[in-house]
């Protein structure tokens, strides 16, 4: 008698165990099933899965102190109470509404400013920032540091963002009057763009960003000569 009861006992776990196996199947057939359904109804009506963003590989350098890891951890969403120079490299993605801009952002001492070229393969753009308050001195260095790097072959053809920072300061220079000082519509024509900058406004320096990546994805050459107020 025992026996059969625990014969009868385990035939009715493995039938419980049958039982929630096949409930199991039966809703994920049934989730797979609404997928599908769903799949097809967005089809019907002409929706499509997102596209990716298209990506763009960007340089960012200039002198230290121009405020370039600023910029990028600020168009980032990142804090920037305890921002320090950049010693190497790194990389920020800047995602804008239609592209992704992998901005490669290297240190500007002097000491890593011979090595800059190192570092600019597969670069699509140029984004060069100085600071607008500097004094005469540092803005010739910074002159000659953006003509030198410009002149490198993995550079020389590339649209170029000039950034002049720090523009909430009174006596910042204004990126007109550093665009027209160096002379850079001489050398660069329609392939340079110049915008101000400071940290104040962030949607005004992501139109700086985004006005740049219409070029690299389209060839549109935005508004220039612009201060931005941030």
């Amino acid at each position: 008698m025992y026996v059969t009861l625990l014969a009868k006992s385990v035939e009715t776990k493995a039938a419980c165990l049958t039982e929630c196996l096949l409930m199991d199947n039966i809703r994920l057939a049934c989730a797979a099933c609404r997928i599908l359904i769903y799949r097809l109804c967005n089809r019907i009506r002409g929706h499509q899965p997102p596209a990716p963003k298209k990506e763009k590989q960007v340089v960012c350098i200039g002198l230290s102190g121009s405020g370039k890891s600023t910029a990028l951890a600020l168009i980032a969403g990142e804090p920037i109470k305890e921002i320090q120079s950049t010693n190497g490299f790194h990389v920020k993605d800047v995602i804008l509404s239609d592209c992704i801009l992998n901005v490669k952002e290297i240190g500007g001492s002097e000491k890593i400013r011979k090595y800059w070229r190192h570092y600019y393969g597969g670069a699509q753009g140029v984004i060069f920032m100085v600071d607008g308050t500097t004094n005469e001195q540092e803005l010739e260095t910074a002159r000659v540091a953006m003509f030198d790097a410009l002149k490198d072959p993995q550079l020389c053809d590339l649209p170029i963002l000039l950034l002049v920072t720090h523009q909430d300061m009174e006596n910042a220079r204004s990126a007109s009057e550093v665009a027209e000082l160096w002379n850079v519509r001489e050398f660069y024509e329609d392939s340079v763009m110049e915008y101000g900058s400071s940290i104040k406004n962030i949607e005004q320096l992501k139109e700086a960003f985004s006005a740049f990546a219409s070029i690299l994805l389209h060839g549109v050459v935005g508004p220039t000569n612009v201060n931005v107020d941030i």
